[in-house]
């Protein structure tokens, strides 16, 4: 299931629980001000928890975009580099390893020093350029889920 068609269900179902809420207290007549004031309440809870689960979906979205397609070695002093914008992007996802962010296509120091902490919590030699053996870590699809904390399943929508 694509994240566009979940967040489709969690709008139709915030939609749903309106109509059904709303239909209950029209069918009671003895229904208080307290009572639609409760549901009211309750309706807006799951709207929060809702909106909460889109702002985790989107950022699930964004993670899962970053896919990386390069294949050379990539050090320090390379300019305007796609690459390099790639490899930057990627580590951009992880504050803790590259709190700058900064994606110029240029890999200086600031690059150097976030590959060389990406390395270093992988258990590879902290050289500061992306070689055979860091490229196979950044590839591997299962990093990228295990770094954003991403649960596998949607067992909360």
């Amino acid at each position: 299931m694509t994240n566009k068609t979940k967040i489709f269900y969690i709008f139709f179902l915030i939609f749903s629980i309106g109509i059904y809420f709303t239909s209950n207290v029209f069918a009671e007549e003895k229904s208080s001000n307290l009572d639609v004031q409760a549901i009211i309440k309750t309706l807006q809870e799951q709207i929060k928890n809702l909106q909460a689960q889109i702002v985790e979906l989107k950022s699930e979205l964004e993670i899962v975009k970053v896919e990386l397609k390069f294949s050379k070695t990539l050090a320090r002093g390379l300019k305007d580099d796609d690459d390099v914008r790639q490899l930057q992007k990627f580590l951009k996802t992880f504050p803790d390893i590259y709190p700058e962010g900064l994606v110029t296509g240029y890999f200086g120091p600031l690059t150097e020093a976030a590959v060389k902490r990406f390395q270093e919590k992988q258990g590879i030699d902290p050289v500061g350029y992306v070689g055979p053996k860091t490229l196979a870590k950044l590839k591997d699809n299962k990093l990228v889920l295990d770094y954003s904390g991403i649960e596998t399943s949607y067992s909360k929508i």
